[in-house]
């Protein structure tokens, strides 16, 4: 089974600053046709996304949930599975406050796709990112990945696999 990972705001969703308000929602322009082109192309659709705005106590879970379904309603192709890492180190809500596995760049997130989904072909599948963690994530775990540039890269730079575009629109051509 060949899969999309898919990062959440900024790829999927216009990145709102802790965006937690279903109104807020606002789809990136191209990511309807990228998802439809992929989607023809065989690919489901997993999203990974770090939730940090819960550990530092910005928003609740319900928050999070009712603003997450708002998203999914507007994609034109269901999403397989949405997994959420709510962790930050510096966190003031205790539960969350944690170093942990699955805070990209840390693969814990595709790891627990892998656990519940065996039949994923890894070298078949992408991550789609707009942060170099989650490319590096991705790297990690062997899959290919491309970079939303835009963003500062930082010191570590991108992993060899990971191919900047500067529009959605383009990674259909490059897979």
């Amino acid at each position: 089974m060949k899969v999309c990972f898919l990062d959440r705001d900024g790829v999927i969703n216009v990145d709102v600053h802790f965006l937690h308000k279903p109104e807020d929602v606002k789809i990136v322009r191209s990511f309807p046709s990228l998802m439809s082109n992929l989607h023809d192309q065989g690919f489901q659709f997993i999203i990974v996304t770090n939730q940090s705005g819960l550990a530092r106590g910005y928003f609740q879970w319900e928050d999070f949930q009712r603003t997450h379904q708002e998203i999914l309603k507007q994609l034109p192709h269901p999403i397989l599975k949405t997994y959420v890492c709510p962790h930050h180190p510096e966190g003031i809500v205790d539960r969350f406050r944690e170093v942990c596995g699955c805070r990209k760049p840390e693969p814990g997130l595709i790891h627990c796709a892998l656990l519940e989904y065996p039949q994923i072909d890894l070298e078949g599948s992408i991550l789609i990112g707009d942060s170099p963690r989650d490319c590096w994530s991705a790297n990690t775990c062997g899959i290919r990945s491309f970079y939303l540039s835009g963003k500062p890269v930082g010191d570590k730079g991108l992993p060899l696999n990971c191919t900047a575009v500067d529009d959605l629109y383009k990674i259909p051509g490059l897979i």
